[in-house]
């Protein structure tokens, strides 16, 4: 791998809900200057270009469960916050009440 050199303004650390809800509100926000953001991660973000997961090619694929519903293993936690505010920030959010357990 070459090695090569670029001044970034930002670094968000981790492509996961909050790294993408931060690149979210950052390039969202009409009242921030224009910056260079960059997303780093351990996994393979180009997936990510076009917003889409391709399941696929999914370094985690979905796994069946005893009941034929495909699902992957992780964990979020969203209190009505923090709901709020990503819808304030214009996210529409699906929650599969399948999935939502209280705590």
């Amino acid at each position: 791998m070459a090695h090569t050199s670029s001044t970034t303004d930002i670094v968000i650390v981790g492509g996961g809900v909050v790294g993408l809800a931060m690149l979210a509100g950052l390039v969202s926000n009409r009242s921030l200057p224009a910056m260079k953001v960059a997303l780093v991660d351990t996994m393979n973000l180009s997936n990510l270009a076009s917003w889409k997961i391709n399941k696929e090619k999914s370094t985690r694929p979905a796994t069946p469960r005893h009941d034929g519903i495909q699902w992957e293993n992780r964990v979020i936690s969203m209190n009505t916050d923090n709901l709020a505010w990503m819808q304030r920030r214009y996210l529409q959010l699906t929650l599969k009440k399948l999935v939502q357990k209280p705590i």
